[in-house]
């Protein structure tokens, strides 16, 4: 079951964070989750630690769990790594990659999520793995783009994101593949598309597609 969403562009510091609604990561026993991003300046928020630049991640506003982070290691794109961290209270990510982003640049990200059994996956190609196992939360917190909800430092990334998409199966290495190849396809000229995306006025919640 896919669910799509389109172009949204998320200024520094500014709380622009999208909410998925429905709670489609409520009691998720496998999983996968894509979509375009880029990192647009050289000084992403922290939250946590070697945490930066949150793309995606479900996380309530009390800050209680925080699970699903897809983000960077450093605050700069041009430097860093990007990582899943699938589970709340897991200090280390599962999986990082070996591709640096790089800053105005588009990347394709993927990832497969179940407990014992992570991968994650930069324009089309596996680049980590990870073998955590856990729990995701149950209840109906809904999941976000664009940042971290915390109840006294949330953080936003500074960039923007397109073509997000969740399936409540594990994609194949192929269909992967196949995914990044026909997005990008469909999206031949991202950065000309982002350029006429209109800027969030504050947090906001879309339906998909």
């Amino acid at each position: 079951r896919p669910g799509g969403w389109g172009c949204f562009k998320f200024a520094a510091g500014a709380d622009q964070q999208v909410t998925i609604p429905g709670a489609p990561f409520a009691s998720l026993s496998a999983g996968t989750i894509a979509f375009w991003v880029m990192w647009d300046n050289s000084a992403q928020d922290q939250y946590s630690g070697s945490r930066y630049g949150v793309c995606f991640g479900r996380t309530n506003a009390g800050s209680t769990y925080n699970n699903m982070m897809v983000e960077l290691d450093t605050n700069d794109a041009d430097t860093a790594k990007i990582t899943f961290n699938p589970y709340t209270g897991v200090a280390a990510a599962t999986c990082t990659s070996t591709t640096t982003p790089g800053r105005w640049v588009w990347n394709h990200i993927c990832v497969t999520t179940k407990t014992g059994a992570h991968a994650l996956y930069i324009n089309g190609v596996q680049e980590s793995t990870g073998a955590t196992t856990g729990t995701y939360n149950s209840d109906t917190t809904a999941a976000r783009l664009g940042g971290y909800k915390h109840s006294s430092a949330p953080s936003y990334m500074s960039g923007a994101m397109d073509d997000f998409r969740f399936y409540d199966r594990i994609l194949s290495d192929t269909e992967v593949s196949q995914l990044y190849r026909e997005s990008k396809g469909y999206y031949p000229n991202l950065l000309r598309r982002w350029r006429r995306t209109i800027e969030l006025p504050s947090a906001s919640t879309f339906q998909p597609a």
